[in-house]
């Protein structure tokens, strides 16, 4: 499978846990990972916007992937973490998830195109299915993700 910014045949992904699944985004998408730092919640917005954060005088918007995903909700924890990524436009936004795992390089052969038969999870928003070792990590497509309109501006 031909996964899109892969040109010596590798992936590389940040990975982390959303509930039970592993997950991973392309690491050129990923800018900082930081702790959950002081979250200003924003009333009447989407389900999925967790808030906002101020990372060095940038006001950034959080999002709850596992609100999108269709996952079930688990509260704050020591091992929490806000993934900073950069969207289409150049703006920057979090993504609150559970843990983060490791730096993974997925071999074009271990990759299999997204299912629609993936149980429990929104699976539009699914690249492709990477087989680590004896387990399956889902590759999110992060422009898939997220309508420009559904994401506040800071």
């Amino acid at each position: 499978m031909k996964i899109q910014n892969t040109s010596t045949g590798i992936l590389h992904v940040v990975s982390f846990n959303l509930g039970e699944e592993e997950f991973a985004l392309d690491i050129k998408l990923v800018q900082e990972i930081n702790r959950p730092t002081q979250v200003t919640k924003i009333s009447n917005a989407e389900n999925f916007i967790y808030g906002f954060v101020n990372l060095r005088g940038k006001i950034v918007p959080v999002l709850d992937l596992k609100e999108k995903l269709g996952l079930p909700h688990r509260e704050i924890s020591k091992d929490t973490r806000i993934i900073v990524v950069e969207s289409k436009d150049r703006e920057r936004i979090g993504l609150i998830v559970d843990s983060v795992s490791d730096v993974l390089k997925l071999p074009e052969e271990t990759l299999e195109p997204a299912t629609s038969m993936i149980r429990g999870i929104r699976s539009e928003f699914i690249q492709a299915i990477g087989k680590v070792d004896d387990h399956v990590i889902y590759i999110l497509d992060l422009f898939r993700f997220f309508k420009e309109s559904e994401i506040p501006k800071s």
